[in-house]
């Protein structure tokens, strides 16, 4: 069932898969029925049948007319309106709201992209040591410049993305991982997250990937260890994607709806080369 309003879906999902991924974080499946695929980047709304609040999350990944969300359960506050205690509390087959969709950000202005198999990119890659480094790589600003300059053959000035992302700002960055085009990117996925025992959800792709633990480790080591791989492509054609909580992205490219800064500016890279999610 669903209903219309100005322009923006109101659907009745329902929830038809939980997976543990990692502490506390979840990987929910939603039916909603059959959809076009929208292009990255978007955003949908959930919340709980009867109750009008609601909560934006990226999804990683629709296939089959199935939604997949990775969600981090919080703990209840009785002093605020929550989402994710309640969520808690439903099952396989629980009936949920998903208000579909909005669109962000445009990965690409008048040049196509071909989706990937969706069925891939919830396969499971736990940190794999991998210390191959590659030898391009980048992070952008402006999503029209930068697939522009992406999805163009004519214009190769990028053929590498950077991703920083931590905690639950991996989910924007799927979308694109789950999105091929002609001219085959290279990515480089820097994620820092809190526990070994984490299950990294990235599709099979031209990645190289550096998993940084931040489970006991200090802030600003965490930030040394991301300027050590940057500083491999800083002269680089890259383009770079930032995401995560509020402090993690101030720290690398200034205020997440503010002015550029962080440790992206303070290396050189250009704010037309950064864009932060």
């Amino acid at each position: 069932m669903s209903y219309n309003n100005n322009e923006i879906t109101e659907k009745v999902g329902i929830i038809n898969g939980i997976e543990c991924i990692a502490e506390n974080i979840y990987l929910y499946k939603i039916f909603i029925g059959d959809e076009p695929s929208p292009i990255p980047f978007y955003t949908i709304r959930l919340g709980i049948l009867g109750q009008s609040l609601t909560r934006p999350y990226s999804p990683v990944n629709f296939s089959g007319g199935i939604i997949e969300c990775i969600i981090k359960i919080y703990e209840e506050d009785r002093n605020k309106e929550m989402f994710t205690p309640q969520l808690k509390k439903l099952k396989e087959g629980s009936e949920i709201r998903v208000i579909w969709y909005i669109h962000k950000y445009s990965i690409y202005n008048t040049h196509s992209i071909i989706s990937n198999n969706n069925d891939t990119v919830c396969n499971k890659l736990y940190n794999n040591n991998n210390t191959e480094y590659n030898n391009n790589s980048i992070i952008s600003n402006n999503y029209d410049t930068v697939c522009n300059k992406l999805y163009n053959n004519n214009n190769t000035e990028y053929n590498t993305i950077c991703m920083i992302s931590a905690g639950t700002g991996i989910t924007p960055m799927l979308q694109l991982l789950n999105h091929n085009n002609p001219t085959n990117p290279n990515f480089i996925f820097i994620y820092v997250y809190n526990s070994n025992s984490q299950k990294i959800p990235l599709i099979n792709h031209n990645i190289t990937y550096y998993g940084i633990i931040s489970n006991n480790i200090q802030h600003t080591d965490i930030i040394s260890n991301i300027q050590d791989i940057i500083r491999l492509i800083i002269n680089k054609p890259v383009v770079y994607l930032v995401c995560g909580p509020d402090s993690f992205v101030y720290s690398i490219s200034g205020e997440r709806k503010g002015a550029y800064g962080g440790i992206l500016k303070e290396m050189g890279v250009l704010e037309k080369d950064c864009y932060k999610l």
